[in-house]
């Protein structure tokens, strides 16, 4: 950069972090100074690091479920963010729920890697064995579930699934939300508010 010889731009910085992104602290470490001495526009980094990070989430994904994670991520969980962001809540937090939102469906989906499945096949008797030892996953998998069964990426497996039902919870849900810790209850709110913008 100092040479001239490569562009003063964010990306380039980011390719210089690589796989660390925001843990890179030099790196980091030299974009704030960049930014407050005008060299860089300011941007909204939490966002542009989950923007990478997923980026490279999904090349990690087995090949059968690339396409439908990757669409999940760009056409609902990142535009959902946006518009949490544009009003006004706070980006780290925002940021990590996202990340948190994701961490299910992918589970999910190395689970039926293993056995030779996708997303598009899969069918209740293999969802109900997944959830009954992945409860903690329910609420945000139901959201990913639905999603992708209403782009008809995936069968509708939830309709007749209490534990999927997070509108109107069964006492086994019911229960296991009680059991959460406050913190957690409000987490998986601030989930559910990102996944059904009004």
């Amino acid at each position: 950069m100092a040479r001239g010889q490569i562009p003063i731009e964010h990306k380039v910085l980011d390719a210089a972090a690589g796989a660390l992104g925001g843990r890179a602290i030099r790196v980091q470490h030299l974009r704030r100074l960049m930014v407050s001495c005008e060299v860089l526009p300011p941007r909204e980094e939490y966002l542009a690091r989950l923007e990478a990070a997923l980026s490279r989430t999904v090349q990690d994904i087995p090949a059968a479920d690339q396409l439908v994670i990757a669409r999940y991520i760009h056409w609902h969980l990142l535009p959902g963010v946006r518009r949490r962001l544009q009003s006004g809540r706070a980006e780290e937090r925002t940021c990590t729920l996202a990340r948190k939102m994701l961490y299910a469906p992918i589970r999910l989906t190395d689970h039926l890697h293993a056995l030779d499945c996708s997303v598009a096949a899969l069918s209740q008797p293999v969802l109900d064995g997944w959830l009954s030892q992945h409860r903690s996953d329910a609420i945000p998998l139901s959201v990913f579930l639905r999603w992708a069964s209403r782009n008809r990426l995936a069968p509708v497996l939830m309709r007749n699934s209490p534990i999927l039902t997070h509108q109107q919870p069964s006492p086994s849900v019911g229960g296991f939300l009680h059991q959460m810790q406050a913190r957690d209850r409000a987490a998986i709110a601030s989930i559910l508010v990102i996944a059904h913008p009004r």
